[in-house]
């Protein structure tokens, strides 16, 4: 055999010399707030999931998951939960131990990973689709570290979420700050194992549907202070006659609001007011 025989025996095409590599896929999963002005908000009344984790540190990149808390809650109640410890192969810091009580020891048997989100999201359902509206206490830390869970774990999710950190903050003044644990005071709620998960889940489910009471009321004011400064039906027959003069003058209506005033006059807008009118008392 010749010098070129040899090197032509040893040398592969370059599409021989790489085995193919199975490239775990990265998932896209993300998370969304809503605000109370969102027409999904209102679905919450009938049904939602809370939602809670324990971690081994703040990083939602460097840190992991190692106690997973989900409540499904029907009309005010929660009807079902999903609940696990996982093991994720990394160390718990004693500081993040002080905090949660959880140790190396617990979740040394704990499910894996892929184990405990396949039954996550079982659980979650259409929640993934952001159809269940889901909610936690500080949202964005439990949320920022579910998704880039699943993105890592090559899961898609698009998840909605209200915070009832926000919430609270909005609706209840006066607290000398806004924790979880003070908003279950306020609202004489026992948790009896704080800093755990499941139960931290349950509690914050149970404080959205009493800040729901507050929403539905800012709801009605808003509604009544909007029928307050409407014209009425009558009023609107004006309102449209000074329209039809606009227009046939050849300009635009686009920018004119109507708008009743504290003295019962109707303000016609274009963003400042040029003109008011009332109904007689004396007559039409």
């Amino acid at each position: 055999m010749g010098l070129f025989d040899f090197f032509k025996r040893k040398t592969k095409k370059p599409e021989e010399q790489h085995e193919k590599v199975n490239v775990p896929r990265s998932g896209v999963a993300f998370s969304e707030k809503i605000d109370t002005d969102n027409p999904a908000f209102s679905s919450i009344q009938n049904r939602f999931i809370a939602f809670d984790v324990e971690t081994t540190g703040l990083s939602p990149y460097a840190d992991r998951i190692i106690e997973i808390g989900a409540v499904l809650f029907r009309d005010g109640m929660p009807v079902d939960s999903y609940s696990t410890l996982v093991n994720p192969k990394v160390r718990i810091p004693d500081a993040a131990s002080a905090v949660n009580h959880i140790t190396n020891d617990m979740i040394a048997t704990a499910p894996l990973e892929k184990e405990a989100y396949a039954e996550l999201l079982r659980f979650l359902g259409d929640a993934l689709d952001g159809k269940t509206i889901m909610c936690a206490h500080n949202a964005k830390f439990d949320f920022d570290f579910l998704s880039n869970t699943l993105s890592r774990l090559g899961y898609d999710a698009k998840i909605r979420y209200v915070d009832t950190l926000s919430l609270s903050r909005r609706y209840i003044k006066g607290l000398v700050n806004y924790k979880q644990c003070t908003i279950e005071s306020h609202f004489k709620l026992s948790n009896p194992y704080s800093h755990r998960a499941a139960s931290d889940a349950e509690m914050c489910g149970r404080i959205l549907c009493r800040l729901l009471a507050y929403a539905e009321r800012e709801k009605e004011q808003k509604k009544q202070e909007i029928e307050k400064v409407s014209p009425s039906e009558e009023e609107l027959e004006v309102c449209a006659y000074i329209q039809n003069i606009i227009m046939r003058a050849g300009k635009d209506i686009g920018w004119i609001r109507y708008k009743r005033n504290s003295s019962n006059y109707v303000d016609v807008l274009c963003l400042y007011m040029f003109l008011k009118f009332k109904f007689s008392k004396k007559g039409k």
